[in-house]
């Protein structure tokens, strides 16, 4: 409860603390703001190989990164892999994934899932998914915040996004240590020692939280990994200013003023942070999201505001089917109640 009412002040003090710069803002002579601006995620990748195995009754995803061994200066160094990759297909895909080897190969194609995500369950990417769904669809935890009703999945998924580690959203996907009675034994005595589970718990510590780092990132991306940015708005330009970037000069000196143009910069560094870069560079720009009512999937609205229905071919042609259903019932009704009229009137 102490944790909720900090969380609460911080709140009021930050809308507070906008309110009154903008009432001093108020007061200038003239009034600036920022056109419209393009929003660039960079996400390299750092590529490796995830596996999967079974423990118990939970699928494991196991990463190893796999440093490309460069030889330099007569010794040889690691380089890790990194590309870039396109973000905005990691998140359309990232909820097609129903199956542990589904999930498999969209963690293969898409790199580092965590900073900390060497190992993770099955159920833990279930719930990344469902976390995913919840922000971009917006209005059921939209609806719990207005309500203040902050129980059950939805509250815990807020407290998530607020950054609370007490947050239960992810409880239950936790890997459990197997292993045959004695191996199990073996392994509480061993954390007994006293320096053992100080090394434990602080390892836990920093898992959790890290896990609600990546929570805090589908709000809104940390400062450290945003930034307003200059670009030539010609290739040309680019290609011409490039050498001169390389060697740190400036990008925005380097041109007429109207040759540039800003751009909001995220950088993400793991799969999960793409996701929720997308979803807040979405949000930002207005794109609403509405599930589907054939297939319950997200969908862009765009202009068709009445739009219920996503753009997969069966979900389409189940909406035609509903349209010609209702059309005939609406066309059946209006016939019978013809009928019932010119019974009451005494015609045949």
């Amino acid at each position: 409860m102490e944790c909720e009412e900090i969380r609460t002040n911080d709140n009021a003090e930050r809308l507070e603390r906008i309110s009154r710069a903008m009432a001093a803002y108020q007061g200038r002579a003239s009034a600036r703001s920022i056109s419209a601006m393009p929003v660039l995620i960079a996400y390299e990748a750092t590529w490796g190989e995830y596996k999967l195995s079974k423990r118990g009754d939970e699928y494991v995803f196991q990463f190893t990164i796999a440093p490309e061994i460069v030889r330099e200066e007569g010794s040889y160094e690691p380089r890790w892999h990194y590309s870039y990759l396109n973000a905005d297909a990691i998140l359309d895909k990232f909820q097609t994934a129903k199956t542990p080897m589904e999930a498999l190969d969209y963690l293969n194609q898409t790199g580092r899932f965590t900073l900390l995500g060497e190992e993770f369950s099955w159920s833990y990417f279930k719930r990344w998914q469902r976390f995913a769904y919840l922000v971009q669809e917006h209005d059921l935890l939209a609806s719990a915040m207005l309500s203040g009703n902050h129980d059950g999945e939805l509250g815990e998924a807020l407290k998530a996004l607020a950054g609370d580690r007490d947050s239960a959203f992810f409880d239950g996907t936790e890997l459990k240590p197997i292993g045959t009675p004695a191996q199990l034994e073996e392994r509480a005595l061993w954390l007994l020692d006293s320096k053992n589970a100080e090394a434990i718990s602080r390892q836990q510590i920093r898992k959790r939280a890290e896990l609600f780092h990546a929570c805090e990132w589908f709000r809104q991306p940390p400062d450290g990994a945003c930034s307003i940015e200059w670009i030539p708005k010609t290739e040309t330009d680019a290609q011409t200013i490039s050498p001169l970037v390389d060697q740190d000069a400036m990008a925005e000196f380097l041109l007429p003023q109207e040759a540039m143009r800003p751009i909001l910069f995220i950088q993400p560094s793991n799969t999960l942070q793409a996701i929720a870069a997308v979803i807040y560079a979405d949000r930002i720009s207005g794109v609403e999201y509405r599930v589907c009512e054939v297939c319950s999937e997200l969908f862009e609205v765009g202009s068709r505001s009445e739009k219920k229905y996503c753009s997969r071919e069966r979900c389409k042609n189940t909406a035609h089917q509903r349209r010609m259903r209702a059309n005939r019932a609406k066309s059946q009704k209006k016939t019978a109640n013809q009928k019932k009229g010119r019974r009451s009137n005494g015609s045949v």
